[in-house]
């Protein structure tokens, strides 16, 4: 992907993941406050069979926002995992769009996180994402 394909503001986002390595490459910009936009351009790869974005990389691109908005909503370093995710595909996303995840925190609780998702080409809405994610310990 030429640098000239991805818009002001956005920056590579490396997310030390191999998973992600695999279904990326992911842009991220900061906004006002807290908010948080993580972005990829549909390439070849991302596609299915009917030469649309697969319906997998769009709920791992809201996953992997939402999960970023739950790190991004505390003051101190936190894990979380996705407990529920539920998704409504609205339309297609297509080859060469460049796709937006942009994120709100709902609530935030002692255990549990509950966010919403909208992922968007240019204006067109593509899925609408809510989740339920669970802050855990790090493994020692």
């Amino acid at each position: 992907m030429s640098e000239q394909s991805v818009p002001p503001g956005f920056a590579p986002y490396h997310r030390q993941s191999s998973f992600s390595n695999h279904t990326g490459p992911y842009y991220m910009k900061a906004q006002k406050g807290d908010d948080l936009s993580l972005s990829l351009r549909v390439e070849e790869q991302h596609l299915n069979r009917l030469k649309v974005c697969h319906g997998g990389l769009l709920m791992t691109l809201a996953d992997n926002a939402i999960g970023d908005a739950v790190l991004h909503a505390f003051d101190e370093p936190v894990n979380s995992v996705t407990v529920s995710m539920s998704c409504e595909f609205m339309s297609p996303a297509r080859l060469g769009d460049w796709l937006v995840a942009e994120t709100r925190v709902n609530r935030k609780g002692q255990r549990l996180v509950f966010v919403e998702c909208m992922v968007r080409a240019g204006e067109r809405k593509v899925l609408r994402a809510s989740a339920v994610m669970s802050l855990v310990r790090p493994r020692t």
